[in-house]
């Protein structure tokens, strides 16, 4: 495969959040090359992951599912590019070129103190530490910059729960003793937007002897499991801040059994009052019926 490429130096001028945020993004920029796209035809379609144009617009960050515990993925594949990410949360995003690059670019981190890398490569993991702006940096030969993409992070302010039986925004579970309920959360930020990246999560409940969680206490997804009538609460917490769903426990047989009672009652009730009519024919209207009787006769 024959490619047809020509090399200029372009004079790119960075943004002023750019310049602040990464102050040796200027001098990095300036070494950035303007390469002509493959003079080829273009190979098997990319696999399905959520992507994000660069600000260059030489190629797409893709974003990478790290872990099961990501609001944003379902079986490790993201559904579309994040808004917002999750302080603590980890990602992963790896860069395609649009344009001829010599080598494949690996993401880097505009600012290491506030989005923080923890492996580097071909697909780079990140975590941000505090809320903020930074840069994905997509670099070849270590300060050749091909493109970048600014993205935001915030702090978890609030939880939205859903259930295995497709409840959602949950304020209340209603389980039997016994039963086995799966709860799910995802993170919510400041405009009630769900946060991208994987937490770990930390559950636990009020009053054990009413329910307990009955599952890996770390994860997005929970089993809680009804152990007596009451009412208690399912915590959780993957951010800085602890959410709750309110759990009650109630015996379901006994409240049919209750209401059957109540029928039955009422029925009894019904045929006793008959009954309490005829006796009441019988020994008060006794006259009544007597003279009645009698002058029919």
């Amino acid at each position: 495969m024959t490619r047809v490429r020509k090399r200029t130096i372009a004079e790119i001028h960075e943004s002023e959040a750019m310049v602040d945020t990464h102050p040796r993004m200027a001098g990095r920029l300036r070494l950035a090359l303007l390469l002509a796209p493959l003079a080829c035809d273009p190979g098997p379609a990319a696999q399905s992951v959520p992507t994000m144009s660069g600000e260059l617009q030489r190629g797409e960050f893709e974003y990478r599912c790290a872990g099961s515990n990501d609001a944003f993925c379902q079986d490790f594949v993201a559904q579309r590019f994040p808004q917002r990410f999750a302080v603590g949360g980890f990602f992963e995003v790896a860069f395609n070129p649009s344009v001829d690059v010599v080598a494949v670019p690996a993401v880097e981190s505009s600012a290491p103190s506030l989005l923080e890398p923890t492996s580097s490569g071909g697909v780079s993991e990140f975590r941000f530490i505090r809320p903020g702006t930074a840069g994905l940096i997509a670099v070849i030969n270590g300060d050749e910059i091909v493109d970048y993409l600014h993205i935001t992070a915030e702090r978890v302010l609030s939880y939205d729960f859903s259930d295995d039986r497709g409840g959602t925004a949950l304020t209340e579970v209603v389980i039997e003793p016994g039963e086995l309920r799966t709860i799910t959360v995802e993170p919510r930020g400041e405009q009630g937007q769900i946060l991208a990246g994987t937490l770990e999560y930390a559950w636990s409940t009020d009053e054990a002897e009413v329910a307990r969680v009955a599952s890996q206490t770390t994860a997005r997804s929970v089993q809680v499991q009804g152990v007596a009538p009451g009412t208690t609460r399912l915590l959780v917490e993957g951010g800085e801040v602890i959410g709750s769903v309110q759990v009650t426990v109630t015996q379901l047989d006994a409240t049919t059994s209750s209401s059957t009672t109540g029928v039955e009652s009422t029925g009894a009730s019904s045929d006793a009052s008959t009954g309490g009519d005829s006796g009441t024919d019988t020994d008060t209207d006794t006259d009544t019926d007597t003279d009645t009787d009698g002058g029919a006769r």
